[in-house]
């Protein structure tokens, strides 16, 4: 018990700047990691426990295999502010650390109760935003399968026509935080009943099948109730919204016991094995020196983390772009300046900024950010958009349809409801010195080249009635208008 709570405790000084970000990710309204602080209450006492009866040995040999990424996501949480990277580091350091003071037998029996506190870590926002996506268009394909006649998918996005009104299948609908849970609560199950590793596997993995197949049958119903109770009968905050959530998930669970047991038929739960032995070569640990060996390269990797200086940036760079567009002969498209708001400012921290719209309705807009340093200021843009109370209805990669001066090969394209309001956005990122609409090319050169100028641009236009077709042709005029401007600005970042 004292080598694992001196392991927390290296854990705990070396990761000591992981508290606020893991309690933002774990309270977050729509986040998928809600369960992650009771995850964290039941697994360190559990842990503490499982170590005083644990076996030791001499080997370390896997103690420094996994020093060596521990060491490195560390340096990435000290040195360039990535949270989910220092998360990840952290768990495997405490892995680390217990192969070094109790050798390759005390981690594997200690290995159920870490993998179970492995499911208290958020994942990184981008990888959130990505498996959303297409587990939502699945449970929306599902839920048209058996859905009443007359109900029709409104384009690419994610409304549908029932009746006449518009019934909204949002992210948080996508099963995903579902998954996430039920993930950890099968870890666990598998766990307390001594599963064999088989069938401990098959019921891991049939966790998350589980949930999205629940999740398609959930948007099944209210697709039903608001085809016979109207859209506002489905809704969020209504009982049949609120109630078939937890219908759904306790349908998961279900499904995910009943596919370990149908899978398993006339295999039985794998006995306790007996206790080690007292034998003293069982239970000689490896020198305290390896413990203190490993702690100390965590130490450094934490605290002599070298921090780059940021390159100053240029000011003033709105003046490269038109305060006044021309759309036909006679509408002048006049620009508006507007302030970014606080949340996204805090999310971003940029070191300046330029926001733009033009028109009486902001019928288009362009969002340059930019900033350099340590963090990685610069976030996918569907996390801001979501802040902002839209839903994302698709995303998409498309070639850039104007080749500028350092304009990227490709665009991220994203279609967003908010209500009434459709918007279809381009974007890019800039890092290194190069123009990418891949969020992760961008974040792996910001990582390794933090002084090196960090931007994203984003333009937008209001959907009209002519739809994405109509919506892709005045972006396209809108990017040529500003194409000189920005291949001024591009340069200079």
């Amino acid at each position: 018990m004292l080598l694992v709570l001196a392991a927390l405790g290296v854990v705990g000084i070396c990761a000591h700047s992981l508290g606020p970000w893991l309690l933002q990710r774990w309270n977050e309204e729509a986040g998928a990691f809600g369960h992650g602080p009771l995850v964290l209450a039941v697994a360190l006492p559990w842990l503490l426990l499982a170590a005083r009866r644990a076996p030791r040995s001499r080997k370390v040999s896997l103690a420094l295999l996994l020093a060596v990424p521990a060491g490195l996501l560390l340096w990435l949480l000290a040195a360039r502010g990535s949270g989910s990277a220092g998360a990840l580091g952290a768990w495997m350091a405490l892995l680390a650390l217990i192969a070094a003071g109790g050798g390759s037998a005390m981690l594997r029996r200690l290995f159920p109760v870490l993998g179970f506190l492995f499911f208290a870590l958020p994942w990184p926002l981008k990888l959130v935003d990505d498996l959303s996506l297409p587990l939502r268009d699945f449970a929306l394909r599902g839920g048209l399968l058996l859905a009443p006649s007359g109900v029709l998918r409104e384009g690419e996005g994610a409304r549908l026509i029932v009746g006449d009104g518009r019934l909204l299948v949002g992210e948080v609908c996508s099963g995903l935080r579902s998954s996430v849970t039920l993930l950890a609560v099968a870890w666990l199950f598998a766990t307390l009943t001594r599963l064999k590793p088989w069938r401990f596997a098959l019921c891991v993995l049939a966790a998350p099948l589980c949930a999205v197949l629940a999740n398609a049958l959930r948007v099944t119903w209210l697709i039903h109730v608001a085809h016979h109770s109207g859209v506002d009968a489905a809704g969020p905050g209504t009982l049949a919204h609120d109630a078939s959530g937890i219908v759904a998930f306790a349908l998961a669970a279900s499904l995910m016991l009943l596919t370990t047991r149908a899978g398993s038929r006339g295999a039985s739960i794998a006995q306790p094995s007996a206790p080690p032995s007292a034998h003293p070569t069982d239970q000689t640990s490896p020198s305290k020196l390896w413990f203190a060996a490993v702690a100390a390269a965590f130490f450094a990797a934490a605290f002599l983390a070298r921090v780059e200086a940021p390159t100053p940036l240029p000011t003033g760079l709105g003046r490269f772009l038109p305060t006044e567009l021309r759309l036909g002969d006679n509408n002048a498209l006049r620009g508006r300046e507007i302030a970014l708001e606080l949340s996204t400012r805090q999310l971003l921290q940029p070191d300046g900024w330029i926001y733009r719209t033009f028109g009486a309705d902001d019928r288009f807009s362009v969002c340059l950010v930019y900033g350099s340093g340590a963090v990685i200021r610069i976030h996918a843009p569907e996390i801001c958009y979501q802040g902002n109370g839209y839903e994302l209805a698709s995303a998409r990669e498309l070639p850039c349809p104007d080749d500028f001066s350092e304009s990227p090969e490709n665009l991220h394209e994203l279609q967003l409801t908010k209500g009434d309001e459709q918007r279809l956005s381009w974007a890019f990122y800039r890092s290194g010195y190069q123009s990418t609409a891949g969020y992760n090319s961008f974040a792996m050169r910001a990582l390794w080249r933090p002084s090196a100028p960090q931007a994203l641009l984003l333009i937008s236009t209001r959907m009209q009635s002519g739809g994405v077709d109509q919506a892709r042709r005045e972006l396209r005029w809108f990017l040529r208008e500003l194409a000189p401007g920005l291949s001024e600005i591009l340069s200079q970042l």
